[in-house]
This record gives C-alpha cells, sequence and structure tokens, in this order.
C-alpha cells in the first residue's frame, strides 16, 4: 500500500472516529441543583460535573434545566436531544436529579412558618450555583435569621454515607413578605379622601413591613398628602388622617363589653383621627369617658 493510501486509510479513520464522538456523548450532572435565584438561567459550566459532549450540546443541555424545576428525569431529557437532532444520542447521569431554589431551602430551614424570606443569597465562594452529589443534605445554620436585613448563612454538606462534613458560606437578605396596597391609578394629592377602588393588594417583599399600607378596610379614613403614582405602593409617608371627631360635635359612643354592645351619645373634649384616643363627656352625668375613635362621628369604649 503506497504512503498516499495509508494516509488516506488513516484521515478516513480519524473522521470516522470524530463522527462517533460526535453521534455519542455522555454528560453527568449533580443530583441536587440549587439556583441562586428563581429567574437565573444556567451555565453549562456550573450545572456539568463531567461531560465529552461538544459546547453546543451542554449548551442546550443548560438551556433545557433552566426551564425545568423539581424532579428531573434523564429519559426525558436524551429523547429532547434525539427531537432536535436524531444523529447525536445524548446519556445523561445521575437517572433522576433535581432542580430548586437555594432561597427556598432557606426558608424551609431557618424560617419555616413565619412571613420571613430570603433574597440576594450569594455564595461566598462564587459559585453560581449549590451542587450536591449522590447522598449529600445540606444543613443551614443562621444567627438572627427571624430579624431583618443582611446576613451570613452556613451551609454544611454532609453525606452521612461517607460520614464527611463540608462548610460552605452564604450571604442573604432577609425580609418580609407582606400584603401592601398599590395605587389603581394616579392619585391626586387634592382627592378629599381615599376609596378601596383607589388601590389593589399585592405582595411585597421588604425589610421594612412597617412603612407600608396594606388595610384595605380603613383607608378610607386616609386621604393623600402627595401625589400618588399608579402602581407604587403606598407608605405611611403619603397619606394623612381624616378628622373623624370634632371638638364639641356630638358623636355615638359604642360601650363594648364582651359580646355586648350599648350605643350612647356623649361630647368630644377635643377632635381625633382614626385610631386615637380622646376624652369625652357623658352629657347625662358629665362623667369623663376615654376612648378610641373608629369611624366618623364614632368612638369605641371598652369596658
Amino acid at each position: 500500500m503506497g504512503f498516499k493510501n495509508v494516509f488516506l486509510s488513516f484521515l478516513l479513520g480519524c473522521t470516522a472516529n470524530i463522527l462517533a464522538a460526535e453521534e455519542s456523548c455522555q454528560i453527568e450532572t449533580y443530583f441536587k441543583i440549587y439556583r441562586l435565584n428563581p429567574s437565573q438561567n444556567l451555565n453549562y459550566k456550573d450545572v456539568v460535573k463531567n461531560s465529552n459532549c461538544n459546547d453546543l450540546v451542554l449548551n442546550k443541555f443548560a438551556g433545557l434545566l433552566t426551564t425545568l424545576e423539581g424532579n428531573v428525569h434523564s429519559k426525558a431529557l436524551e429523547q429532547e436531544f434525539q427531537l432536535g437532532d436524531n444523529s447525536t444520542h445524548i446519556t445523561i447521569t445521575p437517572n433522576k436529579f433535581s432542580i430548586g431554589n437555594i432561597n427556598d431551602l432557606l426558608k424551609a430551614q431557618a424560617t419555616a412558618d413565619t412571613n420571613l424570606y430570603f433574597t440576594e443569597t450569594k455564595l461566598t465562594s462564587n459559585k453560581k450555583i449549590l451542587g450536591l452529589n449522590e447522598n449529600e443534605n445540606v444543613e443551614v445554620t443562621c444567627d438572627n435569621c427571624l430579624i431583618y436585613g443582611d446576613r451570613n448563612v452556613k451551609l454544611d454538606i454532609v453525606n452521612p454515607i461517607n460520614a464527611t462534613r463540608v462548610t460552605s458560606w452564604a450571604n442573604t437578605k432577609i425580609v418580609a413578605k407582606i400584603r401592601a396596597l398599590k395605587a389603581s391609578n394616579n392619585i391626586n394629592f387634592q382627592k378629599e379622601s381615599f376609596t378601596k377602588e383607589d388601590f389593589f393588594a399585592e405582595d411585597l417583599y421588604t425589610t421594612e413591613p412597617s412603612r407600608f399600607i396594606s388595610d384595605f378596610d380603613n383607608i378610607k379614613f386616609y386621604k393623600p398628602n402627595k401625589a400618588i403614582i399608579k402602581g407604587m405602593p403606598i407608605t405611611t409617608m403619603d397619606i394623612q388622617p381624616i378628622q373623624l371627631v370634632k371638638y364639641g360635635t356630638p358623636v355615638k359612643i359604642i360601650l363594648k363589653n364582651q359580646n355586648i354592645n350599648i350605643i350612647k351619645n356623649a361630647i368630644p373634649h377635643r377632635a381625633g383621627v382614626f385610631g386615637e384616643v380622646i376624652e369625652l363627656k357623658n352629657p347625662t352625668n358629665n362623667k369623663l369617658l376615654t376612648g378610641k375613635v373608629v369611624d366618623f362621628n364614632k368612638v369605641m369604649i371598652e369596658l
């Protein structure tokens, strides 16, 4: 066989090996993948442990994982590849793995049964995901996690089978999830009072929940003290109370005693707004009473 034929045979053999490698390759990922935020796009360099696939395949793999959450069956992913390119067979291990959110993991272990949540979580290792191998679990330790603000969280990755424990750390922010009122339309600062139609309620995550208004029923007792933009969450700085009780103008007093309400009249000694405690005079015997303003010309006295 001449040199030309030997070289041609060698070249054809290499080409066949390259095509074979392209037609079949393997991807190994983690048993558990925790995103750092729910909308995070996953990069194959973060989610692939080992592979002999090309970058095109690996990018497609990471793109598919970005759209998934919960338990993932590798066979179903392999079929996705076959739909796109019948000439390439991808083998993915492990056979089953899961994709979750690290903020949900922190919530479940550190602030369960509260309205406190985690956000803006970052691993101090600068890794883009938290990846666990087979039999590994995470134990979360967080001091002062019932207080709003920035915190350091200890993440112990434990493998009870191998009796190993590896410590990692994360920076995170603890916020409260509240139901806050937002403006349905632009509201003029000269508006005399609010109505329920001026607002809609929506979940809000904040480190200052006391700043925001969530009371639909009692918003009618307030008015704006500035222009409010549509969609803006309403804070205590945006509103001012309306005068519900005037000095000297008779009001109804509700004497509340357990399940019995007795309604009488009294004379306020001063003006009052919603929730304010004022003094009144009983016109029948001139006795002084103390009660809380609860509505227009209404004061409640709890006996």
